[in-house]
């Protein structure tokens, strides 16, 4: 047995109890694999980013080898593993010597791609963890080469990197460490000193850039990511105050100061596209503001990319819990973009868990960070999840309308269809595990999770469902392995509408579950007690009948 793979398994032993028991309370684990001593710096970010949160992590690290134990990955229990490889420490010449060959350049890039890409699926299909990998960079490019080379000769690094994304990219999180070498600068990003002392080639200030990004995908991977950007008016979405300059004075326009207020609405039609939820909040006669909508010729928002609207001369809190509670979602999962330091430190102060952005001309376009712009998201998905937002209201309407609750379910006339996934929805049942953070049992799965799951037996459902307003499309998931519950999703955006008994009075009657994996996502509380009482009741059932 090797080295690495002995301390592999001590790793392992350490995260267990003397019963042999996984400690729980660890907090959230994370396993850095590297060839660079790069975990001292690099946890202290880390750390210190999760410490301000209040969230507990557990950090190791394995240097990298080729026995590691990859069957063993399920039994650590991790959140995350981050794969981080020095191309020049593992090749330092390799290029160097073939500078000349094209063909020899194609062919070892393949190569090399070839056996990261095997290696990166040892990992994906022994975990269920989140992977990240940090994308390969040329070192001696960057940090000496001339651009006249650079152009002249063959990019063998992105070659690599382009056939590793596209052979994982649906499983596995790329982080591009040149685009954050850009970002931070290449004469800033590598210091020669780490490099001869210890082998490591980046600065502080790249590893500190890199650790945010970590941070940042972590989120995103487990669902902490805002999923709403409630958005003041007044010099925010248009230059000037409506209500003091009149409609034909505001700034906003393709010439211009107005070009500014066009690229910030530019930015909030990525957000909707990437299926971010749009709403407004700003103190104003609504009237005015939808007439800007509606016929302004220099929007590029529409009234249609707004789920919410709060338009009014009320406290901005109470405004934001409004639309918070419209389109049932949490106060963390929003951030508030407003140009008043007096407004957005009263939301600060009253709703802590609102993410507020104060909006500056100097920065406009820092509210972006907060967001994952995944371009996997499914775009019919998002369309669909847009349209019932924007019908939550209506939805609400009903509600109030009707005598009582069970006459309000009625009027609906849902229509839930529960079918046996195929492998064209597995992309979207793997976006509901990921993304769906209360009414789950918190197991997450990519696309390729899935299938190997599916190939060893899991039985996987899809849930459709429709009511008077709409198709809502594919809103909940249910994966069951011989008698346990392993996945149980259902979009928020359809709660309160009973769909969740309905799931499972379904799945017990074709399957007998007798237990379900669960894992706390922190939010997920009423799930749990939801599965216990429903299951018992179910259990006392069948022993009845029987």
């Amino acid at each position: 047995m090797s080295r690495k793979h002995n301390d592999f398994l001590k790793m392992m032993d350490s995260m267990h109890d003397i019963n042999g028991e996984s400690d729980m309370n660890m907090g959230k684990r994370i396993i850095l694999v590297s060839n660079m001593a790069i975990d001292a710096y690099l946890f202290d970010v880390i750390n210190s980013i999760f410490h301000k949160r209040n969230l507990v992590i557990s950090l190791d690290k394995l240097m990298f080898g080729d026995e590691m134990g990859f069957s063993q990955l399920h039994a650590l229990e991790l959140d995350t593993v981050i794969v981080w490889l020095n191309f020049s420490e593992l090749y330092p010449d390799l290029f160097v010597r073939m500078r000349d060959d094209k063909k020899e350049v194609k062919a070892t890039a393949g190569r090399i791609a070839e056996t990261y890409i095997s290696y990166l699926r040892q990992i994906r299909d022994n975990t269920n963890a989140c992977i990240l990998w940090v994308m390969f960079e040329d070192y001696y490019e960057m940090s000496g080469g001339v651009f006249g080379d650079v152009y002249r000769d063959p990019v063998a690094i992105d070659t690599i990197n382009r056939l590793m994304f596209e052979a994982l990219g649906e499983d596995i999180v790329f982080l591009d460490l040149k685009r954050i070498i850009a970002k931070v600068g290449i004469d800033q990003a590598f210091d020669l000193r780490y490099r001869y002392r210890w082998g490591i080639p980046y600065s502080k200030k790249l590893m500190w850039a890199v650790g945010e990004a970590i941070v940042k995908q972590y989120d995103i991977a487990h669902c902490y990511s805002p999923k709403c950007a409630i958005i003041d008016c007044d010099n925010v979405l248009w230059g000037g105050v409506l209500s003091e300059d009149g409609i034909e004075n505001l700034l906003l326009g393709n010439e211009g100061p107005g070009r500014l207020f066009q690229d910030v609405q530019r930015c909030l039609l990525t957000l909707y596209n990437a299926g971010v939820i749009l709403a407004i909040c700003s103190k104003n006669d609504e009237e005015d503001v939808l007439h800007i909508f509606k016929k302004h010729t220099g929007m590029i928002l529409k009234e249609d990319h707004i789920s919410s609207f709060e338009i009014n001369w009320d406290r901005k809190p109470a405004n934001i819990m409004k639309i918070a509670d419209s389109i049932n979602i949490s106060l963390d999962s929003i951030v508030f973009i407003d140009d008043s330091s007096f407004e957005v430190e009263e939301v600060r102060t009253t709703l802590p868990d609102v993410k507020v952005v104060l909006f500056e001309k100097e920065n406009p376009f820092s509210f972006m960070d907060f967001f994952n712009l995944d371009a996997r998201v499914d775009r019919e998905t998002v369309k669909k999840r847009q349209l019932s937002y924007q019908n939550n209201k209506k939805h609400q309407q009903l509600m109030q309308q009707a005598s009582s609750y069970e006459e309000y379910i009625n009027s609906l006339h849902i229509e839930v269809f529960i079918r046996v996934a195929d492998e064209s929805m597995f992309k979207r049942i793997s976006e509901l595990s990921l993304r769906t953070n209360r009414m789950t049992n918190g197991n997450r799965f990519t696309v390729a999770q899935l299938k190997k799951n599916v190939h060893e037996g899991m039985r996987l459902y899809a849930v459709h469902v429709s009511d008077r307003l709409g198709d809502l499309g594919l809103v909940g998931c249910v994966g069951v392995l011989d008698d346990r519950l392993v996945l149980f999703c259902l979009s928020c955006r359809v709660l309160g509408r009973q769909i969740e008994y309905k799931m499972l009075d379904y799945i017990t009657q074709v399957h007998e579950i007798k237990g379900a994996d669960i894992f706390s996502t922190g939010k997920n509380y009423d799930f749990v007690r939801f599965l216990n009482t429903r299951l018992t009741l179910l259990n006392a059932t069948s022993k009845n009948r029987d």
